[in-house]
């Protein structure tokens, strides 16, 4: 019996999560070497905006830029916008071309919600590397700077905390 409670333990301790609102969560993974921390964020048509430059159809990469005054995390050294980029897809790697696609249709699900086609949309988002612990308990999290990556694991969006 004692042996499950210690399973237990170790995976409650591995993985937490903080609510901050009814839409954003932080999630926090303890790795080897470090936490990560992801957040859930919901976009909405008047909390971002697209550049005009964005054609994620040949490997997957795109950026948004997100009004800093609407997103959770602060940023002291950010002045207007968090850059949030979702990086490219190597062609060669495995699973590119589906990676790639599910990427172009999380890009066309956001323009949806800025063009008003669609009300909202969650997605996940990396904090790392540019994250300032300030404090463990109770969580409070600061940016360095204005860069912040959609969460992706071996080339792949993970839309999920």
């Amino acid at each position: 019996m004692n042996k499950y409670l210690v399973i237990l333990a170790l995976s409650i301790s591995s993985f937490s999560c903080v609510n901050l609102s009814a839409n954003n969560k932080i999630s926090v993974s303890h790795g080897k070497y470090s936490d990560y921390y992801h957040i859930q964020y919901t976009l909405t048509s008047d909390n971002f905006t697209i550049p005009k430059d964005n054609d994620p159809s040949y490997n997957g990469q795109f950026e948004i830029l997100l009004n800093k005054s609407n997103f959770p995390i602060r940023s002291k050294s950010c002045n207007s916008s968090l850059i949030l980029r979702m990086p490219s897809t190597l062609k060669d790697s495995k699973c590119s071309e589906s990676n790639i696609n599910e990427k172009v249709a999380l890009y066309n699900d956001i323009k949806n919600v800025k063009n008003g086609k669609k009300k909202s949309i969650n997605i996940i988002v990396e904090l790392n590397p540019y994250v300032l612990v300030k404090s463990k308990e109770p969580l409070v999290l600061e940016l360095k700077n204005c860069n912040i990556f959609f969460r992706t694991n071996k080339n792949k969006y993970i839309n999920k905390l």
